[in-house]
C-alpha cells in the first residue's frame, strides 16, 4: 500500500541555526577566498591541478600563504605544491586572481580503500586582508588502479526538486562518487540529491549513501532505507532514503526497494525515480525531494 505524506513546515530549528550564523563580512571591505568549489577530486594519474584564489574589494600589494594539510594523503608521497613551490602568492594592486598548482604523485597498484585525502588551506593574507569563508578545499585523490576508477570522481548533477505539490525547479550541483573501504563493488555517494548541501548550511550533516555497482558498470543501485542523519525532534528525527513522487497533490513514498541509476549511450547515468529523504516530514525546496518519470523528469549525472 502506498503511503501518503503531507509536507509540513518544520524549519524552526533550521531557521534559528541560520540566523545565528555570523555575517563574516560586515566589518571588512576586502578579503581573499578560493574561487572554486570547496571539494575537488582527481585521479592519482591526473598529473596536477590548479586552484584559483581571488581577492574581493579594494587592495594594494599583499601576499597570501597557501599550504597542503595532510590527511590520509601525505605531502611528498601523494602530492606536493609545485607552483609556487613556496606556497606564497604575491598580489599587486592590479591583480584579482592568482593560482596555486599541486602535483599528484602516482603510486602503482591498487591500495585499499582506493582514495586518500588532504586539504588545501589559505593560511593567511598580509596587509590587513581577511580570509573569506571559502578558505579550504578538500581534495580527494582516487586510485587509478581501483576496479571502479571509471566511476570514481566528481559528477555534474542535473535534477528537479519539488517546490510545491504542483511545481518543481531545476537543480544543478557537483556530486562525488568515492571508493568504499573493503568492497570494490560499492561506491559512496555524497549527494544522492542536494539535501546534504542545503543542510550543511544549517550545520547539519547528511551522511553519504552507498550504491552497488553491476559487473558491467552499467548500473548503480542504492538500497532504500539508508539513514542519512538525525535532524532533531523538532524537525522530524532521522531521515531515510526512499523513492517517491507527487500525485494529486500528495507526496508519495512508492516503497521501492532501491534507487537505480543506469548508464546511457553518451556515458551519463540517469535515474527516472524520485529520490527523497523522509522522516516525519518531506523536504521539498531543501533539495530533499527530487522528482522522476512519474512527474515527467529525471536525474542525470555527467562525469566531470
Amino acid at each position: 500500500m502506498k503511503k501518503v505524506y503531507f509536507a509540513l513546515v518544520a524549519v524552526a530549528v533550521l531557521l534559528l541555526a541560520s540566523c545565528s550564523r555570523v555575517n563574516e563580512y560586515r566589518d571588512t571591505t576586502s578579503f581573499v577566498t578560493f574561487n572554486c568549489e570547496s571539494t575537488f577530486s582527481i585521479r592519482e594519474d591526473g598529473g596536477s591541478f590548479t586552484l584559483p584564489i581571488r581577492v574581493v574589494g579594494e587592495h594594494g600589494d599583499f601576499s597570501v600563504t597557501v599550504s597542503g594539510v595532510d590527511g590520509t594523503a601525505k605531502s611528498n608521497t601523494h602530492y606536493k605544491i609545485s607552483e609556487p613551490a613556496s606556497g606564497v602568492l604575491n598580489f599587486t594592486a592590479a591583480d584579482s586572481i592568482k593560482t596555486v598548482t599541486f602535483e599528484v604523485i602516482r603510486i602503482p597498484g591498487y591500495v585499499d580503500p582506493g582514495s586518500v585525502e588532504f586539504s588545501v588551506n589559505i593560511d593567511n593574507a598580509t596587509s590587513g586582508l581577511t580570509l573569506g569563508s571559502r578558505r579550504q578545499v578538500a581534495v580527494t585523490v582516487t586510485d587509478a588502479d581501483h576496479p571502479l576508477s571509471d566511476l570514481i570522481g566528481a559528477w555534474d548533477v542535473k535534477a528537479y526538486d519539488a517546490q510545491s505539490k504542483s511545481t518543481y525547479a531545476e537543480v544543478n550541483y557537483v556530486m562525488n562518487l568515492k571508493a568504499y573501504d573493503g568492497d570494490v563493488t560499492r561506491l559512496w555517494c555524497d549527494g544522492i540529491n542536494s539535501f546534504a548541501q542545503t543542510m550543511k548550511g544549517y550545520g547539519i550533516t547528511i551522511v553519504d549513501v552507498y550504491g552497488i555497482v553491476s559487473d558491467d558498470h552499467n548500473t548503480i543501485t542504492f538500497p532504500c532505507g539508508q539513514e542519512g542523519g538525525d535532524l532533531g525532534a523538532s524537525n522530524g528525527g532521522i531521515v531515510t532514503l526512499v523513492s517517491g513522487y507527487i500525485n494529486d497533490g500528495y507526496y508519495i513514498d512508492d516503497e521501492a526497494e532501491a534507487i537505480v541509476f543506469t548508464k546511457q549511450p553518451d556515458g551519463t547515468f540517469k535515474c527516472e525515480q524520485g529520490i527523497l529523504w523522509l522522516n516525519d516530514y518531506v523536504w521539498p525546496t531543501y533539495g530533499g525531494y527530487f522528482l522522476g518519470a512519474e512527474n515527467g523528469v529525471a536525474t542525470t549525472w555527467t562525469k566531470k
